[in-house]
């Protein structure tokens, strides 16, 4: 083969070797911008732990704080309703209301409230209520006006009458 025919590989050589150092310098360049964002990612994710933690903590200082006043409003409507049923029971008993007002250090209009659900009408400057009790064929018919309770006996009649109340006499 004649000499301007044989390639020069040294050129190819010299080429090729070019070629390989700046793929290898891309290379290079490729591998620092991905470490680089290596960094960046884990700053971020660290970050973001750091927010998570941060971000539980404040939940439970919120859940912490929602649940003592839900717990403290509970609290206190059971207190109510066991208050209220204690004045219910005080007044059955046939305590006064002022009693009533200064065993429970509580607003007098409690006192009506809860004699009203008992079934207290207005009678007059007072509350009055009309209950009964059975015995068989009669029984008890109870008016209370303010503390004072006056009992009539009663019993099924016969004939035209549909039941008979006994009115004690004045004296009793």
């Amino acid at each position: 083969m004649p000499q301007s025919e044989i390639p020069n590989f040294e050129e190819y050589a010299a080429n090729y070797q070019k070629m390989i150092a700046d793929n290898l310098a891309q290379f290079d360049a490729m591998k620092e911008e991905l470490l680089q964002q290596k960094e960046v990612i884990i700053d971020e994710q660290n970050a973001a732990k750091e927010e998570r933690k941060r971000i539980e903590k404040d939940a439970k200082e919120i859940a912490s704080t929602e649940f003592d006043k839900k717990f403290t409003q509970l609290k206190e409507e059971l207190r109510a309703k066991l208050q209220f049923d204690l004045i219910k029971k005080l007044i059955l008993a046939n305590r006064t209301d002022t009693e009533i007002e200064e065993w429970l250090n509580i607003n007098p209009e409690l006192i009506r409230k809860a004699k009203f659900e008992l079934g207290f009408n207005c009678f007059g400057n007072d509350l009055a209520r009309v209950y009964y009790s059975g015995e068989g064929r009669g029984g008890i018919i109870h008016f209370q006006l303010g503390q004072k309770i006056i009992d009539f006996h009663w019993e099924f009649g016969g004939g035209n009458s549909l039941a008979l109340i006994f009115i004690p006499e004045e004296v009793h």
